[in-house]
């Protein structure tokens, strides 16, 4: 459901919690001053990542340091959050990475993906009747405006709610001065738990796939030697992608770093800069185009397919497709599955721009040994971009 399952609104978020504590165990130190009463109703905020940690504090076992979640039930209850957080990765073909930070009254979200729109093209929820119904009455024209500004082709970078004057979260207060205090401290506490929980969102599903492999597991990926260096520099670098032209100097620089995560959001902020100058007809300063051009085109070399597809991206943006498709197509017959997944999204993203590997893009399609055992998720993707360049309705699997 639009601004449900799998969205950071409190619609997406928001679910109720109700304790029931049998008779028996309302005794004298079993529980804090307060907790036993029933029809209590407590503002307090918790997580769902907190039940485990409660469950450990009731059994009377330590909870372990290593836990993010803090116990609300028991004799000695964490203190109470500040915060409560969410995050957004991939959801099913499409990725969309956003953050969220929640306190009593206010909601922060960090969109780091902002040229996406936010009902991105997924097949799941395309079938169904709410999403069917949104895109009908988006294409007559009749959508409310509160509706309608999700098919917008952007998102703001970040956005700001008052969920006691407005549940709902429809009136954005980033850049209204009053909440500027607010905006600052929410901020804080997002990029805070992006270092202290090693956001691992934060690097390309293909990347996470290859390191796995390496260290055999995930969580070790953000815990190696400097992990905490390392993954402050990850979160600054992703940021300064969606910052504008003031961090394209940053952002060419990232083209050169020893990491392929730094360099995959280097190239992927480059192609959002380009983006977002020629949707608002602004310009960027020759020198850095062209330095931004010449580190893309060594981009499309690099060892990771993650770089190689990010810097190709940005290079059509800079009108440059000629030497780009050539590698997302190559990348979309033979990486990795995620690799994959991202070279169709990107293709599926150029439009136009795309229509000279049309058939190299439908042969993709065709079954090959080793080819289409890697999921629905590629093929969702380039069936809607075929779609979309040949104007018809081609079956989605």
């Amino acid at each position: 459901l639009p601004r449900g399952k799998r969205w950071l609104y409190d619609s997406g978020t928001h679910v109720p919690l109700i304790v029931r504590v049998p008779e028996k165990y309302r005794k004298p130190g079993g529980l804090a001053p307060g907790q036993a009463k029933p029809g209590t109703v407590s503002d307090r905020l918790i997580s769902s990542i907190d039940f485990g940690p409660t469950v450990l504090h009731l059994a009377g076992l330590d909870v372990p340091d290593h836990v993010q979640g803090r116990p609300f039930l028991g004799p000695r209850p964490a203190a109470p959050r500040d915060y409560v957080y969410g995050g957004r990765d991939r959801m099913d073909e499409r990725y969309d990475i956003i953050r969220m930070v929640r306190d009593r009254r206010f909601q922060y979200i960090r969109n780091y993906e902002p040229l996406k729109t936010f009902h991105q093209y997924i097949n799941t929820a395309e079938k169904g009747a709410t999403m069917r119904e949104l895109r009908k009455l988006h294409n007559a024209g009749r959508l409310r405006p509160a509706a309608e500004r999700y098919f917008a082709p952007s998102k703001p970078v970040e956005e700001l709610y008052d969920c006691t004057a407005d549940p709902h979260e429809l009136n954005n207060l980033v850049g209204d001065p009053k909440f500027a205090d607010v905006l600052k401290r929410m901020r804080g506490a997002h990029l805070a738990w992006v270092r202290e929980t090693r956001d691992l969102g934060l690097v390309p599903e293909a990347i996470i796939a290859a390191r796995e492999k390496q260290l055999g597991n995930s969580y070790a990926i953000l815990r190696q030697q400097d992990g905490d260096a390392y993954n402050a520099k990850l979160g600054t670098i992703a940021v300064q992608a969606s910052s504008g032209l003031r961090a394209l100097p940053d952002l060419i620089e990232a083209m050169e770093d020893a990491d392929a995560a730094i360099r995959y959001w280097g190239a992927t902020g480059i192609g959002n800069t380009v983006a977002t100058a020629r949707r608002t007809r602004g310009t960027i300063p020759r020198n850095l185009a062209d330095s931004a051009r010449n580190k893309l085109l060594g981009g499309l070399k690099d060892k990771s397919a993650a770089v190689r597809v990010a810097s190709a991206r940005a290079l059509c943006y800079l009108n440059q497709p000629g030497p780009a498709l050539p590698v997302l197509i190559s990348d979309l017959r033979n990486g990795a599955q995620w690799e994959r997944l991202q070279a169709a999204i990107v293709l599926d993203e150029l439009d136009e721009q795309a229509r000279p590997v049309l058939e190299q893009m439908r042969a993709g399609l065709k079954y090959q040994p080793g080819f289409n055992s890697d999921g629905k998720y590629r093929v969702r993707v380039i069936n809607r971009a075929l779609n979309e360049l040949e104007g018809t309705d081609r079956k989605v699997k």
